[in-house]
């Protein structure tokens, strides 16, 4: 299996699990891989109205240190997000 389409399965499985935890349109965020961390890949999760993108829709008011964007942590074995990290 290439690394192309394991990152594309990966960003599919990333972007179903945005949209079912946090209710997310795709428009809303970017998904970019960020390395390794033991078995898994780390991607981060942007929500754009944190990167000032007046095109994606704002979800309620941001608040120092509580910005949306987050980490996950996806492990290929398994096909899914094993872990979600928050961002201080």
């Amino acid at each position: 299996m290439s690394a192309s389409k394991s990152d594309a399965e990966a960003v599919g499985v990333i972007r179903q699990y945005v949209a079912e935890h946090k209710g997310w349109r795709s428009t809303d965020y970017i998904v970019a891989q960020h390395g390794r961390k033991d078995r898994c890949v780390v991607y981060f999760v942007t929500y754009l109205p944190e990167q000032g993108n007046t095109n994606a829709r704002q979800r309620k008011p941001l608040t120092a240190g509580g910005g949306e964007s987050f980490a996950v942590y996806y492990d290929p074995a398994k096909g899914k997000i094993v872990k979600e990290m928050g961002f201080e």
